[in-house]
This record gives structure tokens, C-alpha cells and sequence, in this order.
């Protein structure tokens, strides 16, 4: 991924995202729910790696948060996270999804 902009693949998967969440915005998930239910629903289309990308993407961002359950990383946002991120995705040249 060039280091000035994410990749297409990136911003489709963080729209994915940001649409489970406008849905459900209570939504507190693993990763690996995350990719199961919230973007892929049983398809794998995207990797772990690529999900995990994603979600350190928002959280550096402040657009997602995570909390913990002993070891395990749940993933959850508030409303004006979720208005946050949906500035930054509709931004057409990308400069919100820039990387910092």
C-alpha cells in the first residue's frame, strides 16, 4: 500500500466496516467476527491480516475503539465516531484516508 493513500481494497474494506457498524452501532466484536460476520459473512474475502489492517487503520483514527475481555480485543465505535468515519470515507480525492 503506497504510504500516502490506502489502497482501493482497503477503503472498500473499511466501508464494509463503517456499514456494519451504521447498522449496528452497539456492535462489539473479535477480529475474527469481524471478518465472519461483520464484512464477509462466511465469504473470506478478505484475510485476517487485512481485516486487523483495517481496524488499527480506524482505531489510530479514533473511529473505532477497543476494549478488552482478558486477552481478547473487542472492536466498537460511538455515533460520533461512526460520523467521523463517514466524513473521512466520503472525502473523493482520499485525503481523510490518508495515512498520517
Amino acid at each position: 500500500m503506497p504510504d500516502d493513500q490506502v489502497s482501493a481494497r482497503l477503503h472498500g474494506l473499511l466501508h464494509e466496516i463503517w456499514l456494519y457498524l451504521w447498522a449496528n452501532p452497539r456492535s462489539k466484536d473479535t477480529v475474527e467476527g469481524i471478518q465472519e460476520w461483520w464484512i464477509d459473512n462466511g465469504k473470506q474475502r478478505f484475510t485476517k491480516e487485512e481485516v486487523q489492517e483495517a481496524l488499527d487503520f480506524t482505531v489510530a483514527r479514533g473511529w473505532v475503539q477497543q476494549s478488552y475481555i482478558g486477552p481478547t480485543v473487542l472492536y466498537s465505535t460511538t455515533t460520533a465516531s461512526l460520523k467521523e468515519f463517514n466524513r473521512a470515507l466520503d472525502e473523493p480525492d482520499g485525503s481523510k484516508t490518508t495515512r498520517e
